[in-house]
């Protein structure tokens, strides 16, 4: 059965070359795209997680079931206990507090809605490592006032 088959191909030289070519080719394309593929996708975790969100985030229990209605209702009371407790675990490297709000900002004529965030700037610069600044510079802990715009 194998001389058969051996004769066959060898016969057929032009014929098992193409198949061959195909073969490698489609092997080549889905190694290449699976490697390409992991590759975002470890890229999108990493600039999720240092693009200001971090590895783990803290809320208040119940504040995405009331679809962001009432929210001085969710604010951490006492925030002070929670970085303590934060910062006693082992291999945590920084943490940083935010307040994150919505809102419509109107000129009279039409309205744009605005997603805000309240930081510290020294924490969030570490946390923060894949922001890319185009102009300007990053916030600091003496701009009390300062507006970062994205």
């Amino acid at each position: 059965m194998f001389k058969l088959a051996r004769r066959n191909i060898l016969r057929q030289r032009t014929r098992s070359g193409l198949t061959l070519a195909a073969i490698a080719l489609g092997v080549a394309s889905l190694v290449l795209s699976g490697g390409f593929i992991d590759d975002i996708l470890l890229q999108l975790r990493e600039a999720t997680i240092r693009s200001q969100l971090g590895h783990l985030q803290i809320y208040k229990s119940g504040q995405f079931a009331s679809g962001g209605h009432h929210p001085y209702d969710f604010l951490i009371e006492s925030p002070d206990v929670i970085e303590r407790v934060v910062d006693a675990v082992p291999g945590v490297v920084a943490r940083a507090a935010r307040v994150s709000f919505s809102g419509l900002i109107s000129n009279g004529r039409g309205e744009l809605p605005i997603l805000g965030e309240g930081i510290e700037p020294e924490p969030e610069a570490r946390i923060g490592s894949a922001i890319s600044m185009l102009a300007g510079r990053k916030l600091t802990a003496g701009d009390n006032f300062g507006v970062m715009v994205g």
